[in-house]
C-alpha cells in the first residue's frame, strides 16, 4: 500500500472507467456514486469518526 498524500499517490482508471482521480469523499458522496460506493464511504466514515 502507498502511503503519503492522496495527490501524490497516482491513480489511474481501470477497464470499466475512463479516468480516476482523489477527490474529497464529501464531494464524491454528492455525486451519487455507482453501485454500493457511496455506501461504501459511508461506512468507512462512520468507523473512522
Amino acid at each position: 500500500m502507498s502511503e503519503g498524500h492522496p495527490r501524490q499517490v497516482a491513480v489511474e482508471g481501470a477497464d470499466d472507467v475512463d479516468r480516476a482521480e482523489w477527490v474529497p469523499v464529501t464531494e464524491a458522496l454528492r455525486a451519487e456514486p455507482a453501485f454500493d460506493h457511496g455506501e461504501i464511504l459511508r461506512d468507512a466514515l462512520r468507523l473512522v469518526a
